[in-house]
């Protein structure tokens, strides 16, 4: 986004389809940071939708329209579900792989029931940073086998 643009919904940035994968993880990672701050202090947003964040010209976000939702568990996996979805329109939007850490948050965000692996936005964002890391580690190891791989074959 340049600096001319300024600050725009979330909905209208995707409608403008000019958002990269680390822009989408970015932004992604900001609605994991809002939420789980939002449940530390007690608040259920309630409408979280992409006409609902603001986002700036460095990609920040900001959150508008919170109702404080009565019953704080069920007001937040709700919370937990949306974010889910307008992260997996993000990802798409973005192109972002299919096997990304986002991609796969996103989708995890959005089960239900016994299975659902995520109960806090603090859970899903160490697993965006672990996945992240796992990847960077994996290249190194890659290209360290490659390094080896060719000096024996010189040697």
């Amino acid at each position: 986004m340049s600096k001319e643009v300024g600050s725009m919904l979330l909905s209208e940035l995707l409608e403008k389809k000019i958002i990269t994968p680390s822009q989408a993880e970015l932004i992604a990672t900001q609605l994991f940071e809002a939420l789980d701050g939002m449940r530390e202090e007690g608040i259920v947003h309630g409408q979280i939708k992409t006409d609902a964040i603001i986002v700036n010209e460095s990609y920040g976000i900001h959150l508008i329209d919170p109702k404080g939702e009565e019953d704080k568990e069920s007001g937040f996996l709700a919370d937990l579900h949306a974010v889910g979805r307008i992260i997996e329109e993000i990802a798409q939007k973005a192109d972002c792989p299919p096997r990304s850490a986002i991609v796969k948050a996103a989708r995890k965000c959005k089960e239900f029931g016994p299975n659902q692996k995520y109960d806090s936005a603090r859970g899903i964002l160490l697993d965006i940073r672990t996945r992240r890391w796992l990847n960077y580690a994996f290249l190194i190891i890659i290209a360290g086998a490659a390094i080896v791989s060719a000096v024996m074959y010189f040697v």
